[in-house]
């Protein structure tokens, strides 16, 4: 069960919207299901649109007689910046599970007069805020769902208690589920939560006949290239190779504090910073999961994160030596507490090794495998950051050799596939998690289905990331190339000039080419910086120019050589 509360000023527009059609003509039988103005408040009453003026005209007595004496950050289309607006109400809603059975018109009624109750807003000397709720149908996603409305000004004239009201939500939330037998979100109870997906998001994906929505798209790509990576300059070069576009964002003395990611090539696609795709994808949390302040070039990964540059990820383990230290890893998971730290890693870890598999044999169409990855994930993210648990080497070889490996073959696949089997296994076994087990179940069913398609139909295979040309992953410039080719030049640093080349050294001496084509001689003195190319910056001192030398003048003439040739011999 899920319930919202969302701050409104306006009890006629929102009693017109929800006994009105809906955006997309969703909305079917709208009826008052719960008024405890009226008598008794649980008579159910059909509603028109043309009835919602005079709905709201009774559900503002109080806020007319008395005023509301609190605000909210305004939310109207056109409204200036920091403008506040009267807090007359709270919109909530209330949803359940698609799967659950739909609770009677009386049930809703008795669960909405509850958590009216629980939260303080129906005192037992019958002093009372003024609450409505309306049903109309199931949400566009399937869910059975209601709404409601609760005036902020009493019968009284005192404000309904508000302090902490989202904690107290919670609370009341959890004695209802308990009370009406209602289906828990258990990954919230546990610490869980999860990002809610945009309205705009769903219509760019069917314009675009995208399988999945772009943040889930982006959100495959970095969580796999983060499991993957040995240290950031690794990952910044992954995510370049997985066909995103990086921008990167810097803090004080040029540190790269966070980045943000979109489709290359979309010019549609918004930037979506990481924090929006998943909590545990932000750069300071990934420095501390992965350990990357032990691995990591400071210099190399900002350049990386900046201009980017060729890497070379060397050859990934055969899984021959993985899976088996993999799977016996994986089985130790059923002996971890479902609610600790290490729990949490090893779902996510599970979720971004599936990733990596999607991205090789899914490509450009997640399907599902990525819906089977992003179930292990986000059983895996915690709500609240956590003490880091060191990543699993078995599942960083995993998702490289998924990445960057071109010896990946079906028989590999199944093998992975077969140990993601064990895990959600694992995940379904935890009994205290009714919602993690359930949705385990999918995974379970999804994985094994999977499974017999990739048997009997062998999947074709995308090339490896690394597998794509070099220029297209980062251009060279035409004098980087130069320089490769063994120029020298002048480059100006902080304060002097230095020269530029390939493999200097001290006391070597180059020679270096002018702006204007001339080529001079000079000795290379120290060597204050080297990139990932090789490229080196250098001090450097002139040598003097000198002339061909000349005889020494003694100021004296050397005789000619006598002519002997007509001698006569005597």
């Amino acid at each position: 069960m899920i319930i919202k509360l969302i701050p409104a000023r306006d009890a006629t527009s929102l009693f017109e919207y929800l006994a009105g059609e809906g955006k997309h003509n969703e909305h079917t039988q709208q009826r008052v299901i719960y008024n405890n103005q009226a008598s008794p408040a649980e008579t159910v009453t059909p509603i028109t649109k043309k009835d919602a003026k005079s709905l709201a005209t009774d559900f503002e007595t109080y806020i007319k007689e008395y005023g509301s004496t609190r605000t909210f950050k305004s939310n109207r289309k056109g409204a200036k910046n920091n403008s506040r607006d009267k807090l007359n109400l709270y919109h909530g809603v209330m949803s359940l599970d698609p799967d659950e059975t739909p609770p009677s018109d009386e049930t809703w009624a008795k669960i909405v007069d509850r958590y009216a109750t629980l939260m303080g807003w129906q005192e037992a000397d019958g002093n009372y805020a003024p609450v409505i709720a309306i049903a109309h149908g199931k949400s566009a996603g399937g869910s059975p769902h209601i709404h409601f409305a609760v005036s902020t000004v009493m019968a009284n004239g005192q404000m309904i208690p508000d302090s902490n009201w989202k904690r107290r939500s919670i609370k009341a939330k959890r004695k209802i589920e308990d009370e009406f037998g209602l289906r828990p979100i258990e990954s919230e109870r546990a610490g869980y939560s999860r990002r809610d997906w945009k309205q705009a998001e769903e219509k760019r994906r069917k314009v675009r006949g995208r399988t999945v929505k772009e943040s889930r798209y982006l959100q495959r790509a970095v969580a796999a290239a983060a499991l993957a990576a040995n240290n950031e300059a690794e990952f910044a070069a992954l995510l370049r190779a997985s066909v995103l576009d990086i921008n990167p964002r810097f803090g004080k003395g040029g540190k790269v504090t966070g980045y943000a990611v979109k489709i290359k090539g979309d010019k549609e696609c918004p930037w979506y910073a990481a924090g929006k795709l998943s909590r545990h994808l932000t750069l300071p949390a990934l420095r501390q999961d992965q350990r990357w302040e032990k691995t990591t070039n400071t210099e190399a990964a900002r350049l990386q994160w900046e201009k980017g540059y060729a890497i070379s990820f060397g050859a990934p383990p055969p899984l021959s030596k993985i899976m088996p230290d993999y799977a016996r890893r994986i089985r130790a998971f059923s002996r971890t507490a479902p609610t600790s730290p290490a729990w949490a890693t090893r779902a996510r870890e599970a979720g971004a090794v599936l990733a990596a598999m999607s991205m090789r044999i899914e490509n450009d169409q997640p399907g599902k495998l990525w819906q089977a990855a992003l179930t292990l994930y986000r059983a895996g993210e915690t709500a609240r950051r956590q003490n880091p648990t060191q990543v699993m080497r078995e599942s960083k070889m995993l998702a490289r050799t998924l990445l960057i490996s071109s010896r990946l073959t079906r028989s590999n696949t199944s093998r992975i596939l077969a140990a993601s089997i064990i895990m959600a296994g694992h995940l379904r076994a935890q009994k205290q998690l009714q919602e993690q087990n359930r949705a385990a179940q999918k995974i379970h069913e999804v994985i094994h289905q999977t499974l017999t398609e990739l048997q009997a139909n062998p999947p074709e295979l995308g090339a490896p990331l690394t597998a794509r040309p070099i220029a297209d992953l980062v251009p060279q410039s035409e004098l980087d190339k130069a320089i490769d080719a063994g120029r020298i030049i002048y480059t100006k640093g902080k304060d002097k000039w230095l020269i530029k080349g390939k493999n200097l050294s001290p006391g070597q001496v180059v020679t270096v080419t002018r702006n204007d084509g001339e080529q001079e001689q000079v000795r290379v003195g120290q060597v204050t910086r080297t990139n990932n190319h090789g490229h080196n910056w250098a001090t450097f001192t002139n040598i003097p120019a000198t002339a061909t030398p000349r005889p020494a003048n003694t100021g004296q003439v050397t005789p000619k050589p006598r002519d002997t040739s007509h001698d006569l011999e005597i």
